[in-house]
């Protein structure tokens, strides 16, 4: 662990996947002007999730990684009503949520590039005959390039190394 914190250039060579648990939140922010009066809504959501990610490695420096999430969670919302009284209303949602995504890379020890497309999809009840859904897909292409690390960085890890030989 302490290699690839040092020189960002670990990669997994075998292919495998996980299991992992997860949290995700996300608050929004709402503004409009309905009859000439501001409105603002807040909205934010947390949720839990499981999900299955896996690494498979097609060759010394290509991987590709699949993932498939489901989740349950909540929304809560506070907005003041301007159509009525302008009092405010809060209101609380059971949310059902996926998301899931590909993402493919190429690594060296100095160069890398790749790309991602994501999606994520929530649903809740906001009445009962009426159901809101959301679903969102979005992509990423990236390229970079890893520099040596700092002095300080090399030297602390090169005396670290030397009083544990296995990282």
């Amino acid at each position: 662990m302490a290699k690839s914190i040092y020189t960002q250039g670990e990669w997994q060579s075998k292919s495998s996947g996980s299991w992992v648990p997860f949290l995700d939140y996300d608050l929004t922010v709402l503004r409009n002007k309905v009859d000439d009066k501001k409105v603002k809504e807040t909205q934010y959501k947390i949720g839990g999730n499981i999900g299955y990610f896996y690494n498979w490695v097609l060759g010394k420096n290509v991987n590709m990684s699949p993932y498939l999430a489901l989740g349950l969670g909540g929304k809560f919302s506070t907005y003041r009503d301007a159509q009525e009284d302008n009092s405010r209303v809060n209101a609380q949602y059971l949310t059902l949520r996926m998301e899931g995504g590909l993402h493919v890379g190429y690594n060296t020890d100095r160069f890398l590039f790749g790309g991602k497309m994501n999606f994520s999809a929530y649903t809740y009840n906001q009445t009962k005959n009426q159901a809101v859904e959301n679903n969102n897909m979005y992509g990423l292409l990236y390229i970079g390039y890893r520099f040596a690390p700092p002095r300080v960085v090399k030297n602390t890890y090169d005396k670290i190394q030397k009083k544990i030989p296995v990282l």
